[in-house]
């Protein structure tokens, strides 16, 4: 087993709250369906969250 040390707790923490976050951004333009829209550049529409 690996042990860590308080720096290593503390960049885990750090990691893990990083990833959650970009998470979060990648789920919300999946709901308002702007994930999927790569390579639409010449297209003038834009989408708006609610």
């Amino acid at each position: 087993m690996i042990t860590l040390t308080n720096a290593g707790y503390w960049t885990l923490i750090g990691l893990s709250a990083i990833f959650g976050y970009m998470l979060h951004g990648i789920i919300e333009s999946i709901k308002d369906g702007t994930f999927f829209d790569w390579g639409d550049e010449d297209e003038t529409h834009m989408h708006e969250r609610k």
